[in-house]
């Protein structure tokens, strides 16, 4: 859902170290296992299509921002969560490589239990 140009989910930001690790086995960068675990279940159902950005007037062959706000459990580490947010939202709206050209990012509340964590955010271009 939007509001104000923010779209809402009503879950807690990936609030761990690392997003990728890199395999050396096979050569390749993996999903590290909590944050493959907060992928897989986020719910994508809450986000706004490619197709409702685009709409909003937003290019993503051009260079985007993404702003992001958090409601988050005490003591989170908001650029661990914009990192994570980040990772998922270029694989599902199939944002190209390079470009993500800025992000702004800050916690706006706290929780107590990560079942009342919510992310905001919005996509534009510079």
């Amino acid at each position: 859902m939007k509001h104000n140009g923010f779209a809402t989910v009503d879950y807690h930001g990936y609030a761990g170290d690392a997003v990728l690790l890199y395999d050396f086995e096979n050569d390749t960068l993996k999903k590290c296992n909590e944050f493959a675990d907060w992928y897989f279940n986020f719910p994508v159902y809450e986000l706004p299509t490619r197709e409702e950005w685009e709409m909003c007037e937003v290019d993503f062959n051009g260079s985007l921002i993404i702003e992001s706000k958090f409601v988050a459990m005490k003591g989170a580490k908001v650029a661990d969560m914009a990192q994570g947010l980040h990772q998922l939202l270029k694989d599902l709206l199939d944002i190209p490589d390079g470009k993500i050209k800025g992000c702004k990012f800050e916690i706006v509340g706290t929780c107590e239990d990560v079942e009342d964590g919510r992310i905001m955010f919005s996509i534009y271009n510079i």
